[in-house]
């Protein structure tokens, strides 16, 4: 058994640096932080109206408004958040007409059209990242005021 469990992950294919990416990494680790610790709360939430009676909570306020103060942080201070950071981070791609690092955020619009990032080390070019951009909604450049279509 502890050979198979040795073994099991040479079966898994491994991680292809090619694998296109849908989302910046810099705004996919908020989504994560807000998505992980809204989880966390709403679980909380649900753990304190269940386990409230066996606990033996006394019946008073915390009995009544226990689970809405667990509850409410992701609604009233994490969506907020991330809502201010991917707006921040959408204007500064617009006034740097697309060229973010992906990584950080960090305006390589005075740098190279690829090359490395000084704030964080990592790789960009601004034509690749072009699409990662854009997965987001995010419009720069003439594409600003061009409206969606659809495909039929």
């Amino acid at each position: 058994m502890v050979a198979a469990l040795r073994y099991a992950p040479s079966i898994m294919p491994p991680a292809s640096p090619s694998k296109p990416q849908v989302f910046p990494p810099v705004m996919r680790r908020g989504l994560w932080w807000l998505l992980g610790l809204s989880t966390f709360m709403g679980l909380s939430a649900v753990a304190w109206v269940v386990l409230r009676g066996p606990l033996g909570v006394p019946r008073g306020f915390a009995y009544r408004y226990g689970a809405l103060f667990l509850g409410l942080p992701p609604v009233v201070v994490l969506l907020p958040w991330w809502l201010y950071r991917t707006r921040s981070i959408r204007q500064a791609l617009l006034e740097s007409e697309g060229r973010l690092c992906t990584h950080c955020a960090y305006n390589v619009s005075t740098l190279e059209p690829a090359g490395t990032c000084p704030e964080c080390g990592k790789p960009y070019d601004i034509d690749k990242d072009k699409v990662l951009w854009e997965a987001v909604g995010a419009r720069y450049g003439d594409d600003r005021n061009r409206t969606p279509t659809r495909e039929p």
